[in-house]
């Protein structure tokens, strides 16, 4: 599957769930748990991907993926409960922001090539 293809059902998949659950008041437990980290987290990379790429021409590195897939989910799971009673801090979301970050890097980072080197002299 392209790229472009792939996010487009990735991005269907959350606005679709998101739908259902809010929207609709339709709620599947496993699907409300897990879904949201993992998907969310692949369009939060893809969007930092397009803003690196149009603005510096540059593409993400794994390290970057990691420390953006970390710093999310420290954020949400474990910063975000104590202000606001409409999170809570679920331990195993972490393997799913993981889990988006490894789908982003497989499926939707383009290859890192690293910079040329200029050496004038």
């Amino acid at each position: 599957m392209k790229r472009r293809a792939l996010f487009i059902v990735i991005l269907l998949l959350f606005v679709g769930h998101q739908v259902l659950q809010k929207g609709l008041g339709i709620h599947l437990d496993l699907l409300d748990s897990y879904l949201d980290p993992m998907l969310g987290m692949v369009l939060l990379l893809e969007a930092w991907r397009w803003e690196q790429k149009f603005l510096f021409q540059k593409t993400i590195k794994p390290l970057e993926v990691f420390v953006l897939c970390a710093l999310s989910a420290g954020f949400f799971e474990f910063v975000l409960p104590i202000y606001h009673g409409g999170f809570t801090k679920d331990p195993a979301d972490l393997i799913f922001y993981g889990l988006g970050g490894l789908i982003f890097l497989r499926f939707l980072n383009p290859p890192f090539q690293p910079e040329q080197i200029i050496v004038s002299g």
